[in-house]
């Protein structure tokens, strides 16, 4: 599983997924980016492949999220709140999971760094 986790790279539409997927109540495009940068940091602080369109966080998010409302999976609502519609959560969750084996992984680095410090 190491040596596929080495080559399968992390993609705008999983990322995207991942925070409306944990996201508690409908979150704003800034609300989005910045998650979506948080999880990214964590990532190339462990040095998982992403692959970025444009060498551009902005874009890859963007283009994540223009993906998923093309694809009615997300919604905006009249405030500029986006959600997952709730009849395609399994779908967004599939997504999501195919790089939640990397957040945990990140979690078990930063547990493990956390301890050395106390």
């Amino acid at each position: 599983m190491d040596k596929v986790t080495e080559v399968i790279p992390v993609l705008p539409v999983p990322l995207v997924c991942t925070v409306i997927k944990d996201a508690r109540k409908p979150l704003s495009r800034l609300e989005i980016k910045a998650r979506c940068h948080s999880l990214l940091a964590d990532f190339a602080a462990q040095g998982v492949y992403v692959h970025m369109p444009r060498e551009d966080e902005d874009y890859a998010v963007e283009n994540g999220l223009r993906t998923l409302i093309l694809r009615h999976l997300v919604i905006e609502d009249e405030g500029g709140k986006f959600t997952m519609k709730p009849e395609e959560k399994p779908l967004v969750t599939y997504y999501a999971n195919s790089i939640a084996h990397l957040r945990k992984a990140t979690k078990k680095s930063t547990r493990k760094k956390t301890t050395k410090k106390s």
